[in-house]
Formats: structure tokens, sequence, C-alpha cells
């Protein structure tokens, strides 16, 4: 049962990351669109900057899930890794428990 799951939040984050990825391309795309439009062609288009904001949300929305996944994310290392075992322990249940 434990394997599945874990499988299932491994897929999860497959996707999660997949998400993150298509969002930059698009937010790439976009960013380049209204440039484009804004100095060659004299027109800027007012739907660039809300979807640009959209997206670079959704990045860092689904990239920010991906981190704890993988525990890339910001933390206090030094203060685990200084602590006792008991402490330590403590701790990282701690993290489990918030992340």
């Amino acid at each position: 049962m434990r394997r599945r799951w874990q499988a299932a939040v491994d897929g999860a984050a497959t996707a999660s990351l997949v998400v993150a990825g298509a969002a930059l391309v698009g937010l790439a795309v976009v960013q380049a669109w209204q440039v484009f439009a804004r100095y060659l062609l004299n027109a800027s288009p007012s739907w660039t900057e809300p979807v640009a904001l959209l997206l670079m949300s959704t990045i860092m929305m689904f990239g920010a899930a991906v981190g704890v996944h993988r525990e890339a994310h910001f933390g206090f290392f030094l203060l685990i890794e200084t602590a006792s075992p008991r402490v330590r322990r403590a701790l990282r249940v701690y993290t489990r428990l918030v992340a």
C-alpha cells in the first residue's frame, strides 16, 4: 500500500513539474509577444500582463510543490545538523507535519 501511495505522489510531483515547465514556456511566449507587439507593431496588447502574472503564479505554486516533495526547498538545515539526535528527530517529524 505504501509503495502505491509513494508512486502516486511521485507521479503527482512529475505532473506538477510538467505543468510548471509548460507554464514557463508559455510565459516566455507571452512575454516575447508583448515585446514584439510593443516595439515592432507599436500596439501593446492589454492581455499579456495578466496572463504573465497567472503563468508566473502557476510556476511558483507547482515549482514549490515539487521542491517540497524533493526536499530541495529553503530550510534551516544548519540547525537540524547541529542539534542532538533527539532534537534532530523531533525537528524532522515537525518538518514532515508542517510540509
